[in-house]
């Protein structure tokens, strides 16, 4: 019979230093890419800090609109059912009935079916729990006033 020797594996040579370019090459590429990443990072992150700030501030306009329109549904309803909230509504304009009407039936308002709105008196802003009143008319003519 044959037997097969057996070998030692061969013995291994203390390492020997070798190139330093491959951990000067990672050392670079690490440093690129955390640059890279800050520099991308950094301004989207206060990119998304400015637009939560602008979404709150639009959903805060969103929730007065609705709120606003709530309420002018409400008001809407009642001068349907009544005179009197019809004429506060009016008197919030600054505008008396008569002037209402008048700038809705004047010619050239668009009131004949033009599709542009009639056009009304500017309102008299007086302040709040003010009633609007007529201009005081004057007994003088029209015209440049001679001062001695």
């Amino acid at each position: 019979m044959h037997v097969a020797a057996f070998e030692a594996p061969p013995r291994r040579s203390p390492p020997q230093r070798g190139s330093v370019l491959p951990l000067l090459l990672a050392v670079i590429f690490l440093v690129a890419g955390a640059m890279l990443f800050l520099t991308s990072t950094v301004p989207a992150l206060r990119e998304r800090d400015i637009l939560l700030d602008k979404h709150g501030e639009l959903a805060g306009l969103q929730a007065r609109l609705e709120k606003a329109l709530a309420s002018w549904r409400g008001r809407e309803r009642a001068m349907d059912e009544d005179i009197e909230t019809l004429l506060v509504e009016i008197d919030k304009l600054g505008l008396l009935p008569e002037e209402l009407v008048a700038g809705m039936h004047s010619p050239g308002s668009g009131a004949g079916g033009g599709g542009s709105p009639p056009q009304l008196p500017a309102p008299k802003n007086l302040g709040p729990n003010t009633a609007p009143t007529k201009p005081a008319r004057s007994s003088a003519p029209p015209g440049p006033s001679k001062r001695p």
